[in-house]
């Protein structure tokens, strides 16, 4: 910073620092790099007689890249005061950082008063917004819209349909996507591999599969791990532990989903195994992992193990999800079928005591769903992940929350996606 700091002064004593296209140079630099300063890029900013979009884009990128979201769509509104015209960098910065539905409808209808809502670089953030807040009618229109489909087009789509509980229509758009040519990256196969194995469909992910194979694409451990997925999600196990075996790059989330795979299977015993194994090397458990492990707990009666994984996440510190604290519920439930007094304190808290001990006979995926209902705004989508299946009352009753509180509730049992939505 004081080396730009210095240029800055020089700049003014050669008489450059007035010049809007110089000014927006240091802007941009300020704000971007690692090294500068956004708050002295706003002074740079305040300092220029006649700032041009590129430096305003500059600072709304940077609010947006620092999660500053509110500033970056102020500092626009301030941008339109002064008189300046966005361009098609303003809004993709915008439309990551819009705080609801309602802000993002807004921001749409700008683009279109600037003419750049027929832009695809706008349109594919359009479409990832209108995804983050659970509009998939609107990321439909617009997709359906676009002239110019890139694969970047096609990654979000796809991205979105499997994120929100619609595998059938991401393996369709992946379909469409060969016939018009357009050849998928890394994010498109990962998706359409997950799509895949949510529907159990192993001869579609297996074709994916020849696909990377023929056309030489590098396997790496993000395909390997939704490989992994697919084949424990289609009963394929050992396949899936076989390419487990030969990924000698394994991350978190392979270890995970190998984890996972055993724990759907029914084979507690090798998972908690294959914890041991990650632990010896060195690798960390997130919330995932645990669930998982407490599922296992859970399943075979090791009531003293679980206790043990639920210190170490109070130890750890680590945050209590709406998933690890459905697993955490399962198990103590479970624990008190067999005959176990649980520790009612340290599982639910806020509670009277008498509220807690039925609590803990309820089923988990309606916790969870009264968590996600209290922990998130109006009109969030509410997501819930379960290792077992879900019982017909459960079905019943979300189906009900979901008319009565005008949310779209998704939750991911063993078996499938349960969409529940008050069309």
């Amino acid at each position: 910073m004081s080396e730009l700091k210095q240029i800055h002064a020089q700049s003014i004593k050669l008489g450059l620092a007035s010049d809007p296209f110089f000014a927006a140079g240091l802007i941009a630099f300020c704000a971007l790099e690692t090294s500068g300063s956004l708050s002295y890029a706003h002074h740079l900013f305040s300092q220029i007689p006649n700032p041009t979009p590129f430096a305003c884009n500059s600072i709304i990128r940077a609010h947006t890249n620092r999660g500053s979201h509110r500033n970056a769509v102020l500092f626009y509104h301030r941008m339109i005061d002064a008189g300046l015209a966005p361009d098609r960098f303003t809004f993709p910065s915008l439309f990551k950082s819009c705080g609801d539905l309602f802000e993002g409808r807004q921001l749409h209808c700008h683009a279109s008063k600037a003419g750049l809502a027929s832009d695809s670089y706008v349109q594919n953030t359009m479409i990832d917004m209108y995804s983050r807040h659970g509009c998939l009618t609107s990321a439909w229109l617009v997709f359906d819209k676009m002239e110019d489909r890139n694969v970047v087009t096609w990654a979000t789509m796809i991205d979105t349909c499997t994120n929100h509980g619609r595998p059938a229509e991401a393996l369709e758009l992946f379909d469409q996507m060969g016939l018009e040519r357009v050849e998928p990256n890394e994010v498109v196969l990962v998706n359409a591999l997950t799509a895949c194995a949510s529907t159990r469909d192993l001869d579609a992910g297996t074709r994916i599969y020849e696909y990377i194979i023929k056309n030489q694409i590098e396997f790496t451990i993000v395909l390997k791990t939704a490989l992994i997925n697919l084949y424990c999600k289609c009963d394929r196990v050992a396949l899936a532990r076989e390419i487990f075996e030969h990924s000698p790059d394994r991350n978190l989330v392979c270890w995970n989903a190998m984890i996972n795979g055993h724990v759907e299977d029914s084979d507690y015993k090798e998972a908690l195994a294959l914890f041991q194994e990650m632990q010896a090397r060195g690798v960390k458990p997130d919330n995932v992992t645990l669930s998982s492990l407490l599922t296992s707990c859970s399943h075979l009666g090791a009531l003293e193990l679980g206790r043990w994984f639920h210190r170490y996440i109070e130890l750890e510190s680590v945050h209590v999800d709406v998933v690890l604290g459905t697993a955490l519920v399962d198990m103590y439930a479970k624990a008190k079928e067999r005959g176990y007094a649980p520790d009612k304190a340290s599982v639910l808290r806020d509670m009277e005591e008498e509220e807690k001990e039925s609590a803990l006979c309820r089923h988990s995926e309606k916790l969870a769903v009264a968590f996600g209902l209290l922990s998130t705004g109006p009109g969030t989508l509410v997501r819930v992940m379960k290792n077992l299946r879900i019982c017909g009352d459960c079905h019943s009753m979300m189906k009900l929350v979901s008319e009565a509180y005008g949310r779209e509730i998704v939750v991911r049992d063993r078996n499938r996606f349960h969409r529940f939505k008050d069309e």
